[in-house]
């Protein structure tokens, strides 16, 4: 190899010289330069990726903070409603401060249903011959989002003996401690 290297000219061994040294720069490149290259732009990639499923994770924390106190709110509450209510008595009541008993028609209870360590309890109320006043300062008395008593659904129609009046039925719920299985 160096003999046949020693028989070219100047100019021929120049060229050689700059081949071999172009050769290595392209191999130095392509397996030196541009691995770390392009390891530095995945690293980056990278760190873009993470730092964003890292704020998606903070803000996810957040969220779950903010529902486990809500959670544990409603079980205190929960925990805190009276042995023996019952959502039937609540609803007389509130007719009574209401001034509508007499327009109560009938209370039903609903069945049950377990959502977890709660069970949904409900009761149906139907009342004949109500003013709008009356029905709006009844619904006002019922709900109480700190007791977790809502009004689920609600239908009024007009009374069909008196115009002037209303007949409504009203869904209450409410969350109380879910009774073991027996």
């Amino acid at each position: 190899m160096i003999t046949f290297f020693n028989r070219l000219t100047k100019t021929q061994q120049t060229a050689v010289w700059a081949a071999g040294i172009a050769a290595l720069v392209v191999i130095f490149a392509q397996f030196v330069f541009m691995p770390i290259l392009q390891g530095k732009q995945r690293a980056e990639k990278a760190i873009v990726t993470n730092a964003k499923t890292m704020n998606e994770m903070i803000s996810l924390g957040s969220q779950y903070r903010k529902i486990e106190q809500e959670s544990k709110r409603i079980q205190q509450t929960i925990a805190s409603i009276p042995p023996g209510f019952t959502l039937f008595s609540y609803l007389e009541k509130k007719a009574s401060e209401a001034a509508i008993r007499a327009r109560v028609k009938t209370i039903n209870p609903i069945k049950s249903s377990s959502v977890g360590i709660f069970e949904e309890t409900s009761a149906e109320i139907n009342l004949e011959k109500i003013t709008l006043k009356q029905l709006t300062n009844f619904i006002y008395l019922v709900e109480s989002p700190d007791d977790l008593i809502r009004i689920k659904r609600m239908t009024v129609s007009k009374n069909k003996d008196a115009s002037e009046y209303l007949n409504a039925v009203i869904q209450v719920v409410t969350y109380v401690q879910a009774q073991p299985k027996k």
